[in-house]
């Protein structure tokens, strides 16, 4: 999906000048470019550290900094246990890459869906826009294709999601490894093998203990209380799917047990929030790179997971700002009021997202307003500089897998995309002196 980051900042050391018409200031300095580009074919090439971060063993660019990854080892997370032995041996497969979401896909215990509309575009790049929120949902154990009954009860049929060109064996040997090394399984096996009765039966997961270990319990009819930090999955088609929540420690082992096959919960606390984690895990685990199709969909969900959470700050935000602000009546005019009127229009809540939400209507009303008084202040820009990302740079080359591309690996791309436009930026200063002021866009594009 297309996506774009628009800043502005200026300084007023000095004001660029433009002479008369045929000595332009980029024509002055042509000699400059030419010299460098003679002694140097790539001034910005980017070079990586020969030792991983001794904190969390990431592998980090020269010129970024050691604190990049897991600041110097206050947000270290514990390394994900070793993978299991077929996990590891396809490590190398040429398909184990292309083919790890369709694997993923046929062993998942969570469902995902979506509410809105679905856009299909048919021109381009293949791709899909979802107008709306994406969830993730335990179905019954009973439905019919549900996962824990393919899993469970219909093991040929799972079988055959992993599509024509992958081997047989892979879900088979998958599958056998779960039920070795994810508790998640033994669990689910609980209330798989619990006899259908007159009263249904329902498993409550939950994490206990120092060490949060997983425990179950089996409740004979709809629960008594919820609990938010407990994961319920019915055992008939009648009771319906429960939805996980997207900050939930398991999240991730349900809906990507081809990432997390211990079962794995994810850190749940105020010092290490979701972005931290998942950032953590792109820079420290390997396997996000090996698996990179189903780790390209797990970086997409950890998007739409940090903006719902986003969104929902707003609307309780807005929600409470509007209760405070909300004057009690008079005694003598509560007889008064109308009570089939919803209130006035001005005590509603005004459903517009604020500045601070990028890409929202006012973040860019305010990115263009910022510039536009830019130009008018100090005049318009002299220069306009496109910086386009390279799939054959050398320092992206060196990292990628057999039959990779710089477009499977975005947490790789970006990255030296990132360290090579500051060190432009810090060169065209350099060398064509002090800047007035700066627009710049940065823009996330898959073009074919």
């Amino acid at each position: 999906e297309p996506a774009d980051d628009s800043s502005t900042d200026s300084g007023e050391d000095s004001q660029p000048t433009s002479d008369r018409a045929g000595n332009e200031w980029w024509l002055q300095h042509s000699s400059i470019v030419t010299r460098l580009l003679a002694k140097q074919p790539d001034p910005f090439q980017q070079t990586w550290r020969s030792e991983p971060c001794q904190h969390c063993g990431a592998l980090l660019l020269q010129s970024e900094p050691l604190s990049f990854c897991c600041k110097n080892g206050t947000k270290a997370l514990p390394p994900l246990p070793a993978l299991p032995p077929f996990l590891n041996s396809i490590v190398g497969h040429p398909h184990a890459g292309s083919r790890s979401l369709s694997l993923n896909n046929a062993v998942h215990f969570a469902a995902q869906g979506y509410h809105g509309d679905r856009i299909q575009f048919g021109q381009g790049v293949p791709a899909v826009a979802l107008q709306g929120t994406i969830y993730h949902r335990l179905l019954p154990a009973d439905q019919d294709r549900s996962p824990l009954n393919l899993f469970f009860h219909n093991r040929r049929a799972q079988e055959t999601l992993g599509g024509a060109d992958m081997p047989r064996h892979w879900v088979r040997s998958l599958r056998n490894e779960l039920e070795l090394f994810n508790p998640l399984v033994g669990l689910f096996n609980m209330l798989m093998t619990e006899a259908d009765g007159v009263t249904p039966a329902t498993l409550e997961i939950q994490q206990q203990g120092p060490a949060a270990e997983l425990a179950g319990i089996l409740h004979y009819g709809a629960p008594s209380r919820k609990d938010r930090r407990s994961i319920y999955v019915n055992k008939r088609t009648d009771q319906g799917p429960t939805r996980i929540s997207t900050d939930h420690a398991l999240y991730d082992a349900l809906c990507y047990p081809l990432l997390f096959p211990h079962g794995t919960a994810s850190p749940n606390s105020r010092q290490v929030t979701l972005r931290d984690v998942a950032r953590l895990r792109l820079l420290m685990e390997p396997r996000f790179q090996t698996f990179w199709k189903v780790g390209n969909m797990y970086m997409i969900d950890i998007v739409c997971r940090l903006e719902e959470n986003r969104l929902d700050f707003i609307c309780r935000s807005l929600a409470n700002l509007h209760r405070g602000s909300r004057v009690q009546p008079a005694s003598h005019e509560i007889e008064e009021l109308d009570v089939q009127q919803e209130g006035h229009g001005d005590e509603r809540i005004h459903p517009a997202l604020p500045s601070s939400f990028v890409r929202s209507r006012s973040y860019r009303a305010e990115q263009v307003s910022d510039a536009l008084a830019l130009a008018s202040r100090f005049q318009r820009p002299q220069g306009m500089v496109t910086v386009t990302t390279n799939p054959n740079w050398p320092e992206i080359r060196v990292v990628l897998r057999p039959g990779q591309n710089a477009t499977v690996v975005p947490q790789i791309t970006v990255r030296i995309f990132s360290a090579r436009l500051k060190r432009f930026m810090a060169a065209f200063k350099r060398y064509f002196g002090s800047i007035f002021y700066v627009i710049k866009v940065v823009e996330f594009q898959k073009r074919g």
